[in-house]
């Protein structure tokens, strides 16, 4: 359909022309016209891209009849208007025209294309020379690399685009990948085409399978690369922009934001992990001296159960004395033993005394007691602040530490009461009313020796002892009495102090598991607070590159749409530099075909001498 179309075009081309050159029969000779000329270069090509020949087809707009001066080193020219013919001075063409279209063909074999145009073919993965394509069968891999031509005037290169097409017949050649191009069916073949844009080189490959291989030449059309469109409009998309530069820049503040208060958080964590580490060492302070307390309970309670059987003794002395007169003798050998037993009491009461002086000696060897009171009460109130914040936190899940922590606070804030209470006991307060038992039993150790006096006196003051000793019996009865009681306060106050020891020992286990939580908690904070400087810093790059990003935009679009706009072009002719008013210059580049030789060459006959119709019909292609 399409060669019909051309080929009535060109019959309707050629009458027109016919019935233009009927009126002219001769015409005056007239000044040189500066017509406006048209190029058109058609160039045969090997089947690997090697230069074979060309010729360019002139044409010319005469706008009135006169003579018209054209140059180009051609080896021939050929009037393709009338039976004209040319004047040649070297590289001068000079034809007399009439008004209107004039064509002339120049025969250029000197020409040097704008491209270096190389075709390689390969048959099953090895390369192939040309001459053995024709009828082959396999996998054919084609290779066209384009590129510039140094000898050549490089405003073509630059500033043209090419189509390079393939014709191939489908049922010889199948399974057909060409990467970059487009593949059409055009009846029943395919046509592959590629477009090499201008200023750059090209690189195409075509993978097919054939059978009995034959293939039309390539066909590489070279035209201005023009491109008519709207420039798109970008205010939606700057708008777009502007607002993803907003919102970097928020997300910058925001990453700063975050930076500053991890930084806080991490000065807080550094604070948290110091205090807990001062709380462990407060209480490994503590610790220690009820640890040498709880290594002397042994001590103080052999010590109160020796005064205590000592006092149920003398109890049980005194109750057996007969205070008649036949068993004096008796009594003043029970008042020695009662001395005795009395100073065993008050050696028992002394050794306690100065077994609790040791301790308390350990303690205040340790650590002044002024100073275990302010370190008791600083850890008693960081404790009480930590259940505080942990059951602010979650009461469940830390139930464990703060059952530790309760059981720490009220140990220490018993330890203080029980200790008092106990050397109260021991010791006394210094009054009349409470002068501790170690004074008491010195008292009546002194006491007693001037009553085992009066007692070895008997005989003269019997009277006077038996009064006496009804006291003593009474006091002594109220001091066994007071001194069980005293007994098993001691004994539950020295299991108490062991369980307050083991409390402590959990306690300051636990915490200590505490202060290595808070280091790694420290630790995680800094690394976090890292990540957090570094994201920052990178919002904060990414803000400062992003905040002209519209401009950038606008900038790589206009430079992107520049390679594609050839407005400032001045079109030149590719035979001589000394042509001007050039129009318009196009090349029609072509490969010799691929084909099988006929087994028997039919012989030719001469053929006639082509008419101007013929001529015309060549020129496009008939």
């Amino acid at each position: 359909m399409r060669q019909k179309i051309l080929k009535s075009l060109s019959i309707a081309i050629v009458f027109a022309l016919v019935l233009c050159f009927s009126g002219v029969s001769s015409f005056a000779e007239a000044d040189t016209l500066n017509a406006v000329k048209d190029e058109v270069v058609y160039a045969k090509l090997s089947c690997d891209g090697s230069f074979n020949d060309a010729y360019v087809v002139n044409v010319f707009q005469a706008e009135q009849d006169g003579k018209i001066i054209d140059y180009g080193s051609y080896n021939s020219v050929t009037n393709l208007t009338s039976d004209e013919k040319a004047s040649i001075d070297e590289d001068k063409v000079t034809f007399d025209v009439t008004k209107g279209k004039f064509y002339y063909q120049g025969d250029y074999s000197k020409a040097q294309l704008p491209w270096n145009i190389n075709i390689d073919y390969y048959l099953n993965g090895e390369q192939i020379p040309k001459d053995k394509l024709a009828g082959a069968t396999g996998n054919i891999k084609i290779h066209i690399k384009i590129n510039d031509n140094t000898n050549a005037n490089k405003i073509f290169y630059e500033n043209f685009a090419l189509q390079i097409g393939l014709t191939l017949d489908a049922d010889i050649c199948s399974e057909i990948e060409a990467d970059d191009g487009t593949i059409a069916y055009a009846g029943q073949n395919k046509v592959i085409t590629f477009t090499k844009l201008p200023g750059s080189d090209g690189d195409y490959t075509i993978n097919m399978n054939v059978v009995d291989f034959e293939m039309d030449g390539i066909q590489i059309n070279g035209v201005p690369l023009s491109i008519n469109f709207d420039l798109p409009d970008t205010s939606d998309i700057n708008d777009d922009i502007i607002k993803l530069q907003n919102g970097i820049r928020d997300v910058n503040d925001g990453a700063q934001s975050i930076e500053n208060g991890l930084s806080q958080i991490k000065d807080g964590s550094s604070d948290l992990s110091t205090g807990l580490g001062t709380i462990s060492n407060s209480l490994g302070d503590i610790t220690t001296p009820f640890g040498k307390l709880v290594s002397s309970n042994k001590k103080l309670k052999g010590a109160s159960t020796q005064i205590n059987d000592a006092l149920k003794n003398i109890d049980d002395s005194l109750s057996k004395i007969n205070f008649s007169m036949d068993d004096i003798d008796q009594l003043t050998q029970g008042s020695t033993e009662i001395l005795g037993a009395i100073n065993s009491i008050n050696g028992g009461l002394s050794s306690l005394k100065q077994s609790l002086d040791n301790a308390d000696a350990a303690v205040k060897s340790t650590t002044p007691y002024s100073s275990v009171k302010n370190a008791n009460q600083n850890v008693i109130a960081q404790l009480q602040q930590r259940i505080s914040d942990l059951t602010a936190a979650d009461p469940v899940a830390n139930a464990d530490e703060i059952q530790a922590l309760t059981l720490a606070v009220t140990t220490l804030t018993l330890d203080s009461d029980l200790i008092n209470g106990f050397d109260s006991a021991i010791r006394g307060d210094g009054t009349a009313s409470n002068p501790g038992l170690a004074k008491a039993a010195s008292l009546l150790s002194t006491k007693y020796v001037e009553f085992d006096t009066a007692i070895q006196n008997l005989p003269d003051q019997f009277s006077d002892i038996l009064s006496g000793m009804s006291e003593l019996k009474e006091g002594i009865k109220q001091l066994v009495d007071n001194y069980d009681e005293f007994d098993e306060g001691l004994v539950t106050y020295l299991d108490g102090v062991k369980d307050i020891y083991s409390g402590l020992d959990q306690l300051e286990t636990g915490l200590q598991s505490l202060v290595n939580g808070s280091l790694n908690l420290d630790s995680g904070i800094g690394d976090l607070h890292s990540g957090a400087d570094k994201l920052a810093y990178g919002t904060d790059q990414l803000n400062s590159e992003t905040q002209n990003m519209d401009e950038l935009m606008q900038s790589q679009i206009d430079d992107m749409l520049a390679k594609y706009q050839t407005d400032d072009f001045d079109m030149v002719s590719f035979v001589s530099v000394k042509n001007t008013n050039i129009n318009s210059v196009q090349f029609v580049i072509a490969t010799d075909a691929i084909s099988i030789p006929e087994s028997v060459a039919k012989e030719s006959e001469p053929e006639p001498e082509p008419s101007f119709l013929d001529k015309l019909l060549m020129l496009f292609g008939f």
